[in-house]
């Protein structure tokens, strides 16, 4: 199989993703930052088919991907002051934050821990796509695990055309930095990953 290339411009582009992401298909897209490969947040099966094909480890939780910053209570409780002053600065944007994760959260997405890193895309097509869904989405870089992250459609391919059954794309990425991760589950939060948002600028 030859993963089809679907432009994100199709008026087609977003029901032909529903439909697969509702059958629990994983689909590569691009992000605000970098392309991303996802499923639905709340649906192991499709959860264990996203660790497979990005050979990652179960150990390693996937994050995921809000339609609004509204949609946080949805996943996470808890929420310290330090967390909601960061989401309102940098949200949509290139930041991921870690927080308590919601007890209904499957434990395939947490790598059965206790915690989830959340992030608000700055891309009207995937936040779009996120509502219409109804669900968040769990969504990691669209590369194999240990990989450099792929910014176009065509390293996608590279790495998954084989095994997806449709790659969108749209223009190319930003560049190869993903998200700043900083987790807020401390208290002062703590930078565990320094990407594209530069919180020691002012």
């Amino acid at each position: 199989m030859n993963a089809q290339i679907i432009s994100i411009d199709d008026p087609a582009a977003i029901q032909c993703a529903l439909n697969l992401l509702r059958a629990g298909y994983p689909i590569a897209f691009p992000t605000d930052t970098v392309y991303g490969v996802g499923v639905p947040a709340l649906d192991s099966a499709a959860l264990l088919r996203l660790y497979a094909l990005k050979q990652r480890p179960l150990t390693q939780a996937i994050p995921v991907l809000l339609a609004t910053p509204g949609d946080i209570s949805h996943v996470a409780y808890g929420l310290s002051d330090a967390a909601l002053l960061l989401a309102q600065k940098h949200w949509p944007g290139g930041l991921t934050l870690v927080l308590h994760a919601a007890h209904h959260l499957p434990p395939e997405l947490l790598a059965h821990g206790t915690t989830v890193a959340v992030r608000v895309p700055r891309h009207p097509w995937l936040q779009a796509l996120i509502s219409l869904l109804g669900s968040p989405l769990a969504v990691t870089s669209a590369n194999l695990h240990g990989q450099p992250s792929a910014t176009t459609d065509y390293q996608v391919a590279g790495y998954f055309g084989e095994e997806l059954e449709v790659i969108f794309n749209g223009e190319e990425t930003p560049g190869d930095l993903p998200s700043t991760i900083v987790d807020c589950t401390l208290n002062p939060p703590r930078i565990l990953r320094q990407g594209v948002v530069n919180l020691h600028e002012g």
